[in-house]
């Protein structure tokens, strides 16, 4: 049993590393190379995506340090096992840490938001706001590879239904209303019931979003901060 430890331990490092790396080149190729993300120049969602330079150098230093210590783990797992265990184990923690990307944006929005409050870019500007079907987004319909990485807290989901719910609406104004420079103000729904530069309906997102996709026009939202 002990003889096949290292063995093991590499086998499950490998396949977890292996899984994870697929998600990163996805992820790279799509929204680098391939200019399909979202989120470029969004600032609450901090410091990964807020230069695309800075997210392919992160992911090929990311992706190149999983390659070399799965290398190291397999030519040490015997001679050495004490160390290719660490190594393996280091590995496995960070990519798990990953997975907390989209909790870290959260908390980023909100310590931006909290540093605002109380100025006109710390909520979204008043004036008249267009939702309507064109400009809803459903969960269900995002693809396998799309929902995978929106659970590393990747891709254009970044922290799946949790944070978003089961479906989000984009506002778009209406002529004449003042946006601040305000960018990626939605109505969406989502586990947290708190949202710093949107509108969080929670669960009750499925029953406006159905209502807005009877709609035969899109609907006005009067946003307005009076007493």
């Amino acid at each position: 049993m002990t003889k096949k430890l290292p063995d093991q331990l590499f086998a499950v490092c490998c396949i977890w590393n292996v899984f994870y790396i697929l998600v990163l080149l996805e992820s790279l190729i799509s929204e680098y190379f391939m200019d399909r993300f979202f989120y470029w120049g969004y600032p609450q969602w901090g410091r990964l995506y807020s230069s695309p330079s800075f997210f392919l150098w992160f992911n090929l230093f990311y992706i190149l340090l999983l390659s070399g210590a799965m290398f190291y783990v397999w030519h040490c797992r015997k001679s050495d096992f004490k160390r290719a265990a660490v190594v393996a184990i280091c590995v496995a923690v960070v990519s798990i840490a990953n997975m907390h990307v989209s909790e870290y944006n959260r908390y980023h929005q909100f310590k931006i938001f909290e540093a605002e409050r109380g100025e006109d870019s710390s909520r979204i500007p008043a004036g008249i706001w267009m939702v309507g079907p064109k400009t809803l987004q459903s969960y269900a319909d995002q693809g396998l590879m799309n929902k995978v990485k929106g659970w590393w807290g990747r891709g254009d989901w970044p922290g799946g239904k949790n944070i978003w719910g089961n479906y989000r609406i984009w506002l778009v104004p209406k002529a004449g209303t003042d946006i601040k420079n305000r960018r990626g103000l939605v109505i969406h729904g989502g586990n947290y019931h708190s949202s710093p530069w949107g509108i969080d309906m929670g669960p009750e997102i499925d029953d406006f979003a159905r209502r807005l996709q009877a709609s035969d026009a899109p609907l006005e939202l009067n946003i307005g901060y009076d007493d």
